[in-house]
């Protein structure tokens, strides 16, 4: 099993491809993205205009229940591309879990 960092997120011929930093190697799982939203790092809330950055997640458990949630409620959606300056620009503000 190889251990380390999230694969990133980059915008190449405009589509989101993932490639993975060999430089930047942690001793750590990443967290299990929704199905819906497995390509994406920022996954916004339309009710509360916050979003959630899940590759910068403290509390896995808490970003479990916040994520099982927000599908349940069916008012999420992700951003292109797939940016925090793009969720700004579109209002929403960082929530860290």
């Amino acid at each position: 099993m190889a251990y380390g960092r999230a694969p990133v997120s980059r915008l190449v011929g405009g589509v989101n491809e993932w490639f993975e930093d060999e430089v930047t190697r942690l001793a750590c799982i990443p967290m299990e993205r929704p199905s819906a939203f497995t390509h994406c790092r920022f996954v916004g809330d339309k009710r509360t205009q916050q979003v959630y950055d899940l590759d910068e997640v403290t509390d896995e458990e808490a970003m479990s229940v916040v994520l099982d949630e927000l599908m349940a409620s069916e008012r999420c959606l992700c951003f292109g591309p797939d940016t925090l300056a793009e969720a700004r620009n579109r209002g929403y503000r960082l929530r860290h879990v």
